[in-house]
């Protein structure tokens, strides 16, 4: 069952599959329209993400003590919203 969460900015992290093929061009002209979207209007779409696991199963957490999501879609929203140093992401688990 999915759920709505808004997290930190710092919870979410890119899967290994983004981390390998996605680089975000920020001064492109689609990251830069992104950019001025969420300024101007907030998030229009959710991020999707799944809880980020260790190795033996376990919920991975950061350095906050703070349950860890994976991005499964989302990667230059979750981005765009890092460099604009928002506080909350809508993510839907």
């Amino acid at each position: 069952m999915s759920q709505l969460m808004n997290l930190k900015p710092r919870q979410l992290r890119p899967s290994r599959e983004q981390t390998l093929r996605s680089e975000v061009v920020k001064d492109g002209l689609q990251y830069q329209e992104l950019v001025q979207s969420l300024m101007a209007d907030g998030f229009i779409n959710s991020i999707s993400a799944v809880e980020a696991k260790n190795e033996d199963g376990s919920q991975e957490q950061n350095q906050f003590g703070e349950d860890m999501f994976e991005i499964r879609d989302g990667f230059h929203r979750w981005t765009a919203a890092g460099d604009l140093k928002m506080e909350e992401i809508p993510t839907i688990i």
